[in-house]
Parts: C-alpha cells; sequence; structure tokens
C-alpha cells in the first residue's frame, strides 16, 4: 500500500506546474484582472534597459568606445544563442530607420498637424517665404550631403514635415541625452542606452533567466575586451521578475532547511533513535506528496508562493506523528495508541484543514493554492500517521521509562499550573491592556511596489539610472479599453483635457499619448477635412506659381 501511495504521488506530484508569478498574490477582481492584463500582454511594460557606461575613473568621455562595445554587445545578442530570448533590439537609429520615419510622417501629414501648425504653413506661404525655401532646397541639393536629402526635398519643397517631426519631442523622456552616432548617449557622452525586447512575458522567469545568464556571460567578456574601461547595468521587470522567482524558491528552501533542522535536533534529543526520527516525517512527507499530486489533478498549476509555508505545514503535520509515537513510547501497545489518539487526531485534522480551507473564499489566487494545499496536506498527513505507521510498530513494544534531558524539561513545562501563577495572570492582563492600544497604530502596506525583492544590483542600477535620467519618475500608464481599437481611441482621446489640465496645475510632470500620432477615424476624418479646406484649388495653383518662379 505505502507503494502504491509514494508511486501516486510520485507520477502525479513531480508533474505539477508551479507558477512564479507575484501577481498572483493580487486579489482578484475585474479591475485587478484587466490591469495584470494589460501588464502581461503590454510589451512596454517587458523592455529590459541596458546602459553601458564609462569608467568613473576615465577623465575623458569616449563615446566611441561605448558604441564599440554596444555594437559588439547587439552583435552577440543576435547570435544564435540569443535569438530564441529577443524579439527585438530597439534604439539604434541607423539611415534606413529615420527615412522610414520621415516618410510615415509625410504620408500622413495631415493627421499630425493641429490648428497652430496651420497658421504657421499659412505665414510661409507668400512668395518671399517660398522663394528662400526653394533657396535653401538648391543650397542643400549642392551640397556634399545633397544625394540623401534629394528624396525629401522634391517630395517636400516647402519643408512642411518638420512640423510634425517637431511631435516627436513631445516622447522625449529626458533633455539629457541625445544621438551619437546613432545610438541615444547622454549628453556627457558617458553613457549610452539602449531597448532589448524579450520574445517571452516577463512571468516566463525560467526562460528569461536564461537571456539574462547569456547577457552576463557576454558582458564579463566585453568587460575584459575592453580592459574594464567600461561596463554595463541593466533594468526592468523581466530581471525583477526573475529575481522575485529566485528569492521566493530560497525562502522556501532556507524555511523548510531550518524547520527540519529545528525539529532533527529536539526531536532527536527527545527519541535517542535515529529510526523513530525518520518515521515522524514520513506522514508529513506522505501528505505534501499527496497534496501536490491532488493539486495537479484539481488545477495543473499551482503559484509557488503558496508552498512558501511548507515550514509551516511541516511542523503542523508532524504534530499527528509526534502525538502517535509518544504515546506509544509511553503505553507500549499500539492498539491502545490507535484507540486514544484516532478521534483526537482526526478532530484536529479536520478542524485545522477547514480553517485553511477558509482561505478559498478570498480573491487572490495565490492564497487560494494556499488554502488548498495545505488542507490536504494536513489532514492527509493525520490520516498516514493512522494508517501507515501502526503496521511499522510491532504490535507490544516495551515501554519507556528512561528519560531524557529534554522529556525531563518538557515534562516539567506540561506539570507547571500557570493559571495558578498569580504574577504571571496579571501579567498578561496588562500585557493584553497595552496591545489594545497599540494594536490600533498596527498600518498595513499599501505600496504595490514592496512586494517586488530587488537584490542589491538592480537597485544599483536602478539609482543609477535615476541619477543621469529622470528614470523614477512615476509613471502611471493609462489605458484605454473597447471592444475595438478605434472605441479605445476615442476614449482614449477623451481623457487629453483632463490630463492637460492636471500637468497645467503641476500635478503631472509630463505625458505622451498615442492619440499624437495614432487618432481615431472620427479625428483622422476631422484632420483630413480641415486639410482639404485650406489647401483650397486657388491656394494650390498660388503656391505653385510661386515654385516655379
Amino acid at each position: 500500500m505505502l507503494l502504491l501511495i509514494v508511486g501516486f504521488e510520485a507520477w502525479y506530484g513531480s508533474r505539477i506546474v508551479l507558477e512564479e508569478d507575484i501577481n498572483k498574490v493580487i486579489p482578484s477582481s475585474e479591475k485587478n484582472n484587466k490591469l495584470i492584463t494589460v501588464l502581461q500582454h503590454a510589451k512596454f511594460a517587458d523592455r529590459l534597459l541596458i546602459c553601458i557606461s564609462q569608467n568613473a575613473s576615465e577623465e575623458n568621455a569616449d563615446p566611441a568606445m561605448l558604441t564599440a562595445y554596444a555594437g559588439a554587445l547587439i552583435d552577440s545578442l543576435q547570435s544564435k544563442a540569443a535569438t530564441p530570448y529577443i524579439e527585438t533590439i530597439e534604439g539604434r537609429f541607423t539611415p534606413a530607420s529615420l527615412s522610414g520615419i520621415y516618410n510615415l510622417l509625410y504620408e500622413n501629414l495631415p493627421l499630425f498637424l493641429d490648428g497652430t501648425d496651420f497658421e504657421s504653413i499659412a505665414a510661409q506661404l507668400n512668395d518671399s517665404s517660398i522663394a528662400i525655401a526653394i533657396k535653401n532646397d538648391y543650397e542643400a541639393l549642392i551640397s556634399p550631403g545633397g544625394f540623401v536629402m534629394k528624396d525629401f526635398i522634391l517630395k517636400d519643397p516647402l519643408s512642411l514635415t518638420p512640423l510634425a517631426l517637431k511631435k516627436l519631442e513631445a516622447l522625449k523622456v529626458s533633455e539629457n541625452f541625445d544621438l551619437y552616432d546613432d545610438y541615444i548617449t547622454s549628453k556627457d557622452r558617458r553613457n549610452l542606452l539602449f531597448f532589448l525586447i524579450p520574445a517571452n512575458p516577463s512571468t516566463e522567469t525560467s526562460k528569461n533567466a536564461e537571456l539574462l545568464t547569456l547577457i552576463d556571460r557576454y558582458q564579463d567578456n566585453l568587460d575584459e575586451h575592453f580592459d574594464h574601461r567600461a561596463g554595463m547595468i541593466y533594468f526592468g521587470s523581466m530581471p525583477v521578475a526573475i529575481g522575485n522567482a529566485k528569492q521566493i524558491k530560497q525562502d522556501i528552501i532556507t524555511t523548510v532547511s531550518i524547520a527540519i533542522l529545528l525539529l532533527f535536533l529536539f526531536l532527536g534529543f527527545y527519541f535517542r533513535r535515529k529510526l523513530v526520527f525518520l518515521l515522524l516525517f514520513l506522514p508529513a512527507l506522505l501528505g505534501g506528496g499527496f497534496a501536490l499530486a491532488m493539486m495537479f489533478i484539481l488545477k495543473t498549476e499551482v503559484s509557488a508562493i503558496s508552498l512558501g509555508l511548507g515550514s509551516v505545514m511541516l511542523g503542523i503535520s508532524v504534530d499527528y506523528a509526534l502525538h502517535f509515537l509518544s504515546h506509544l513510547r509511553h503505553t507500549g501497545s499500539v492498539q491502545t495508541v490507535i484507540r486514544d489518539i484516532a478521534s483526537p487526531v482526526i478532530m484536529s485534522s479536520v478542524t485545522t484543514a477547514s480553517a485553511f480551507l477558509c482561505l478559498l473564499v478570498l480573491r487572490s489566487e495565490a492564497m487560494r493554492d494556499l488554502g488548498l494545499f495545505a488542507a490536504l496536506s494536513v489532514f492527509s498527513s493525520a490520516i498516514f500517521t493512522l494508517t501507515i505507521l501502526p503496521p511499522l510498530f510491532k504490535e507490544k513494544q516495551q515501554a519507556v521509562t528512561r528519560k531524557s534531558y529534554v522529556n525531563a524539561i518538557i515534562q516539567r513545562m506540561a506539570s507547571f499550573a500557570f493559571h495558578k501563577n498569580g504574577k504571571l495572570v496579571w501579567l498578561i492582563v496588562i500585557l493584553f491592556i497595552v496591545f489594545m492600544f497599540t494594536a490600533r497604530k498596527v498600518e498595513f502596506e499599501s505600496n504595490m511596489d514592496s512586494m517586488n525583492y530587488m537584490t542589491e544590483d538592480l537597485t544599483d542600477a536602478e539609482n543609477y539610472l535615476d541619477s543621469i535620467s529622470s528614470y523614477k519618475l512615476r509613471s502611471v500608464y493609462l489605458v484605454s479599453s473597447a471592444t475595438s481599437m478605434d472605441d479605445a481611441l476615442m476614449i482614449n482621446e477623451t481623457q487629453i483635457p483632463s490630463i492637460e489640465k492636471l500637468q497645467k496645475d503641476g500635478v503631472v510632470h509630463s505625458y505622451t499619448s498615442v492619440h499624437t500620432f495614432y487618432p481615431s477615424a472620427e479625428s483622422r476624418k476631422e484632420k483630413l477635412s480641415t486639410w482639404h479646406l485650406f489647401w483650397d484649388d486657388q491656394k494650390i495653383t498660388d503656391v505653385s506659381t510661386a515654385i516655379d518662379k
């Protein structure tokens, strides 16, 4: 029977999938579920920011070295080993990409203009302004770089597209950065930044951990190649999620290990028999394995956070075997032990399991997993204690009369009449009164960021990025949700006046909105109508005549 139980638990328990998503702790509601869905599917949340910096000991800035470092790193990230983990790398503006941006703005120019822009265009349509524009075009064409500008000038001789290009300035996060050799660098030329978008979401911690391992390896090689004159740091939700997952695993291993060690020391001195110690843990281990097997059958996936109380479950489950062995130690009869402890053990396990099952009414998936796992583990451990342990002992055992030092201490504590000690009773009453007042001052953590564990390296990286930019400015993402993209865009546009008022009042430092470059269908229709009304037949004829002169 024992082999069948072990086989059942090993087959199903080993197939369970542990989820390491910290979001599982967040209570489930329509609002929170929508928020989590947005964060899990939004690429902006998964971007990995990579910053290549010059060593502080270097007196003179060497941006060429930074671009060489970046180029070598990007080449490594585009190798066969790394490409399965990377969707795209952003941050280098090649001539082709700049040309693509210019053409996109030119072809959709009416959609990027507002009333102020049309006033500026109207002021440039007199003969003198057009003559100056054509003269500038001619000088640009005969310059050494004229072949690059030829297509742009022929398409847009009056240089109207730069009006749309200015809209890009609204996307500028910090004034401390500009371009150097097609890369984003700080103005002091000592830092270079680019972005990496992983192929997997930040919740896929195991796969993303392999990517970070590759990046760390490339960094070590490049640091050595450049004689440590330059280095690299990275930051983003992905490494933070990996740190959370590693910490959860480490916490589980640490707490369970400490619990086993303390139980080993305490029970070892109490029983002084190695075999008995192993039998103490047998029902607890079988109960934990049974709980995992049943969780796989019921859910397939379980939050790893729910297993974080493994040390608590171990302590509770061991109690049942401890009752059995302690009673057997003094009575020497297996039947007597079963008759005496069966009802108390069953009742105790049922009430404890019921208490844990109350967690099922919570909206947090991690807490529900914890409640189900704990209830199954505790109840099955009690059943295994009453069914697995008895056959492992002879019916008649020699009662142990020799007491150990630990046993003597326990007997003395158990025989102490706490209720008859007046001083102790008054001390408890006084503490109760004090705690009634101090309990009101307890505050619950309301900052969701505190749920995230960050390593020292990640904390240092965040602080360094903040020192060269406004990286730690609190970003609030306003997400519009609807049944269609156009409806979502319209909802987004209705929020702009409120956001502009907040910015005017100083509540919002700055904002960027998709409506600037991707307006709704209704807004596009209005902008095109404004464009056609502006460029009437007479105005087109006048401008064409002025250009031909």
